[in-house]
């Protein structure tokens, strides 16, 4: 028991395993988990495992290699900060809510169209058709 300072480069090789105690590891250094391989990063297990804090950016994948991120629970984002996608669809697949005194926009001046289901629409507020629009009804008024 004690301090064990290295020098120098460590390596294990083969199958073998490095297990450390229960107190804290340090890395001062970049970290790199194999990439001659697929390799499963995991910390803790379900329903057992601390938070997880990252103070910098994240990347997950690049340009030439594409990979999907799933969450199982709720995702928060704090602060006045943009959350921003590609140009791909999106898919709302849960009720939506919009907070009050905040807005639901389309670019102005785009070709983008709105379409609602076969429920009801309730509209709350004025409502204009701008410029040469037009407001047209099915078969009732």
């Amino acid at each position: 028991s004690g301090t064990v300072t290295l020098s120098g480069n460590t390596a294990i090789s083969g199958a073998s395993t490095f297990v450390t105690g229960t107190g804290a590891i340090s890395l001062n250094c970049r970290a790199t988990v194999d990439p001659s391989a697929a390799k499963t990063f995991t910390v803790g297990v379900s329903g057992t495992a601390g938070a997880t804090s990252l103070f910098g950016a994240l990347t997950v994948g690049d340009t030439s290699n594409a990979a999907a991120t799933a969450v199982y629970g709720t995702f928060l984002q704090n602060g006045a900060y943009t959350f921003g996608t590609g140009t791909g669809a999106i898919s709302l697949n849960g009720h939506t809510t919009v907070a009050i005194a905040k807005n639901l926009h389309m670019t102005p001046g785009g070709a983008g169209t709105f379409q609602t289901g076969t429920g009801s629409v309730t509209l709350n507020g004025d409502t204009t058709i701008s410029g040469s629009g037009t407001f047209t009804t099915g078969h009732g008024v």
